[in-house]
């Protein structure tokens, strides 16, 4: 008899019931879910919105941490993994295609299932700079943009979708700079 190959939601699925119960409740209630471009270096900027002020403005969100993407690996028998460094905390993860909160977040995070690898290369100083990129899953309760007071969003600096900026410095917490945004 032949076999089918899962679809896309059916494999994430499978793959979803591997994590432990609390978490596949929780990963399945949560109702946002995005694919962002990942590479060596990338920059999470884990925060906390902290509500709107009398005027309807947003406060300056609780910054978290950040975190960095340190390493992508492929092995044939168990897929892509990356590790990721909490920059603050100075600890490190793995993940691979089962999703796992992002330590100890209200974050969830993979290698989907589906990913396509880019050997990308761009002007470095009149040089050529290449790097690899691939794609990373990110799993919270709602959409950032919806900046819900108490919940907890990962946002890569320089997105439109946050209202955080990293600042040219660097890429702890101190150097987060905020933008706060019109409601």
């Amino acid at each position: 008899m032949a076999s089918e190959f899962f679809s896309e939601d059916q494999n994430l699925a499978e793959l979803v019931s591997h994590m432990p119960p609390d978490d596949q409740r929780r990963f399945n209630k949560y109702g946002h879910f995005r694919v962002e471009a990942a590479f060596k270096d990338r920059v999470l900027i884990v925060y906390r919105p902290t509500g709107l002020t009398p005027a309807g403005q947003h406060r300056e969100p609780d910054i978290l941490t950040t975190v960095r993407v340190i390493d992508f690996s492929v092995d044939l028998r168990e897929g892509c993994k990356m590790t990721l460094r909490d920059q603050q905390f100075d600890q490190e993860m793995v993940v691979g295609h089962v999703p796992k909160r992002l330590f100890g977040y209200p974050i969830y995070v993979a290698v989907p299932p589906r990913t396509i690898l880019r050997w990308d290369v761009r002007e470095v100083d009149g040089r050529a700079w290449r790097s690899m990129s691939f794609a990373m899953l990110i799993k919270t309760r709602n959409r950032s943009s919806f900046y819900s007071k108490g919940n907890v969003y990962a946002e890569t600096p320089g997105s439109s979708r946050p209202c955080i900026r990293m600042s040219p410095a660097g890429s702890s917490s101190e150097h987060v700079k905020i933008y706060l945004l019109a409601s």
